[in-house]
């Protein structure tokens, strides 16, 4: 109805609705157990099969049925395209229509190689640790050195806290 209509019956200015649309659905890629299970399947599949095609069908045939209980596509290429982007897997002209996360890659093989390499002279200076609560389970061997304490990172934990 138009402003100016409105007012001359009612008197009165209708309610902006501006900026109050209500979102009519909730994408299932905001979910973190089904992001969870996203990223289990983008790992666990081979490169040539880790396609934005591929995820879509297996996210509508599979997915969505288990975590909704309803069988309807509701993801679509485009959607699944931004998600893989959001999660880090970035399109390669090397190989048609197949995103790479990039762990792959020849140059980071060979960087993690040579870490490798120079980590471990230093694990006799570590302690390891293990669980929820982190309990030593192996204490450090050479206690003339000084201490290193390795801090790394889950990414099927850390993934939510990209920008989407």
């Amino acid at each position: 109805m138009n402003w100016t209509k409105a007012f001359l019956e009612t008197e009165e200015l209708p309610v902006s609705r501006q900026g109050k649309h209500q979102r009519r659905t909730s994408s299932i890629l905001r979910d973190e157990d089904a992001c969870a299970r996203i990223v289990k399947w983008l790992k666990a599949a081979p490169s040539n099969k880790r396609t934005p095609d591929n995820l879509t069908k297996w996210t509508n045939e599979e997915l969505s049925p288990s975590l909704t209980g309803y069988e309807t596509k509701i993801a679509k290429v485009r959607s699944i395209q931004r998600h893989m982007n959001v999660l880090g897997y970035k399109y390669g002209v090397w190989q048609k229509n197949v995103y790479m996360d990039g762990h792959e890659r020849s140059d980071v093989v060979k960087y993690r190689q040579s870490f490798l390499k120079r980590m471990v002279p230093r694990l006799d200076s570590m302690k390891w640790f293990e669980g929820e609560d982190m309990t030593i389970c192996v204490e450090r061997i050479n206690m003339e050195e000084t201490e290193i304490v390795l801090v790394t990172h889950d990414d099927d934990e850390s993934i939510f806290l990209c920008k989407r």
